[in-house]
C-alpha cells in the first residue's frame, strides 16, 4: 500500500476539527509517512508528527482563551455573548485601540503553549516527516518548509510564523515580518505532492484563505463538515469540545458510510428496502390528512404518499434528485430529533435510531405548527430557505408523527 500523508488546512479555532478527525483515523487503524499543515494546521501538525497526538488532544480539550490570546477567560465570554458594562467598557477600548493602532493581539501565551506542547529534537528524530507554509510578508513570497529546512531551534518561531494572522502583533524572524500561510496555500497538499506523496487525506476546516488544487495524478481523501465550524478566534470550551467531536463523527461517516447529514446513522444492508417499508408501514390516516393539507388528496393514499407527498417532502429539504427512500426517510427523521433533542453524537444503527425517536416522540407533547403555508406552495417553486424549513417541518410530522408517538 502508497504511504499516507495527512494535510491539515488553517482556520484557528477551528483547528480543534482536526483533533477530533485525527482521532478517529487513529482509531480506524491508519497511520501517515508524513503530515504538512499551514497555521493551526502547522501547530496541530508538529504534535501529531513528532508522536503526541494525545497530548494535543488533551490541549485541544482543557483549552481555554487565555491559554491563546491576550484575553481574560471572563472577558471573553462577556465579548462572545455581547454583555457590554461600564466595568468591561475600557478593558474591551483598550484591546481595540491596540488592534487599531497596529499593536495587534499578544501572542505571549501562544507561545508559551506551543513551548509546552512541541518538542523540536523529538519532532526531529520522528519517522514521520513533517512541513508547513509561511508567506514572507518582507520578501513578497511563500516559503514552503521541511522540519530539515527550518533552522535547528527555531521550529517554535516558524510556527508562529505560518500561523500569524494579521490581527496578531507582528514580530521579526531572522529580520523578516511573515503572515499566515493561508494566504498563499491553507491546504498544503501540493507541498505533500512535492514530496512524493500521491494517497493524501486532507482535514478541511472550511477556513477562508487560498487552496492551490492537487495534481490530476493525487488521490485524495477529504473530511470536511456540511456545518459551520465555528469562528477562527472563538477559543469557547464548549464550541471547541463540540467542533472536536464533530470531527470525529464526520470522519468515522466518511469511511464507515453513516447514513444522516446531522446524525450518524449505520444503515442496514438493504437500506432502501427498509425505507420503503416504513414509508408504507405509515397510517393511512396520516398520509390522507398530508394530502389534504397539499390539496393532493385524489389519489389512493400510497400512491398519493409515493407519487406525491415524499417528492415535495424531498424538496422541502434540499435533496437531490438521486437521493433514494433512505436519504430521505434519515432526512425526516432527523429533522424530528433535533426538534426532540436527542443525543448527536453518537453511531446509531438504523433501528436504533427509531427506536430512540419513538421513545422521545412517546413522551412528547403534539408539537405546535404555525399557521400552514403548504398549500401556498409548490415543489417546482423557487423558495426561500425559511419558507422551505416550514414547510418541511409540517409536512414531516404531519407524515411521521403519529406512528413514531405511538409506535406503530
Amino acid at each position: 500500500m502508497p504511504a499516507l500523508a495527512l494535510a491539515l488546512e488553517g482556520g484557528g479555532a477551528r483547528g480543534a476539527y482536526h483533533v477530533g478527525a485525527f482521532k478517529a483515523l487513529r482509531e480506524l487503524g491508519l497511520e501517515f509517512a508524513c503530515v504538512a499543515g499551514t497555521s493551526i494546521g502547522a501547530i496541530n501538525g508538529a504534535a501529531i508528527a513528532q508522536g503526541d497526538w494525545e497530548a494535543l488532544y488533551e490541549t485541544w480539550w482543557e483549552i481555554t482563551p487565555s491559554q491563546i490570546l491576550d484575553i481574560e477567560d471572563d472577558r471573553f465570554s462577556e465579548l462572545r455573548e455581547l454583555r457590554f458594562s461600564a466595568e468591561n467598557a475600557s478593558y474591551f477600548w483598550q484591546k481595540a485601540k491596540d488592534l487599531l493602532s497596529g499593536a495587534g493581539l499578544d501572542t505571549s501565551a501562544l507561545k508559551r503553549m506551543l513551548h509546552k506542547l512541541i518538542d523540536e529534537e523529538k519532532l526531529r528524530r520522528s519517522p514521520v516527516g513533517f512541513g508547513l507554509v509561511t508567506f514572507s510578508l518582507t520578501d513578497m513570497k511563500a516559503l514552503e518548509l521541511f522540519i530539515e529546512n527550518i533552522p535547528a531551534g527555531q521550529l517554535t518561531d516558524y510556527l508562529l510564523a505560518s500561523a500569524r494572522l494579521p490581527a496578531f502583533r507582528p514580530e521579526k524572524l531572522d529580520g523578516k515580518y511573515f503572515l499566515d500561510g493561508g494566504f498563499y496555500d491553507n491546504l498544503p497538499i501540493r507541498l505533500l505532492e512535492s514530496r512524493g506523496y500521491h494517497d493524501i487525506v486532507a482535514i478541511r476546516t472550511g477556513a477562508v484563505g487560498r487552496v492551490r488544487e492537487p495534481s490530476r495524478e493525487c488521490r485524495v481523501t477529504t473530511i470536511a463538515s456540511t456545518e459551520n465550524t465555528g469562528l477562527m478566534l472563538d477559543f469557547d470550551r464548549d464550541s471547541i469540545r463540540w467542533c472536536m467531536q464533530l470531527g470525529y463523527y464526520d470522519t468515522w461517516r466518511l469511511y464507515r458510510g453513516l447514513g444522516g447529514r446531522r446524525y450518524y446513522i449505520e444503515l442496514p444492508p438493504e437500506a432502501e428496502d427498509w425505507a420503503l417499508a416504513f414509508f408504507l408501514s405509515l397510517p393511512a390516516s396520516a398520509a390522507v390528512a398530508a394530502g389534504g393539507l397539499t390539496g393532493e388528496g385524489e389519489r389512493p393514499w400510497r400512491r398519493q404518499l409515493l407519487e406525491k407527498l415524499l417528492p415535495r417532502a424531498a424538496f422541502f429539504l434540499g435533496l437531490k434528485k438521486t437521493d433514494g427512500y433512505a436519504a430521505l426517510l434519515l432526512a425526516m427523521l432527523e429533522l424530528i430529533a433535533a426538534d426532540l433533542g436527542l443525543e448527536r453524537f453518537r453511531l446509531y444503527r438504523g433501528e436504533e435510531f427509531t427506536a430512540a425517536l419513538r421513545a422521545a416522540a412517546a413522551a412528547a407533547p403534539a408539537p405546535e405548527m404555525p399557521e400552514s403555508l403548504l398549500p401556498l406552495v409548490r415543489q417546482n417553486e423557487v423558495l426561500a430557505w425559511p419558507v422551505k424549513d416550514k414547510a418541511a417541518r409540517e409536512l414531516v410530522y404531519a407524515l411521521l408523527w403519529e406512528k413514531l408517538q405511538k409506535n406503530l
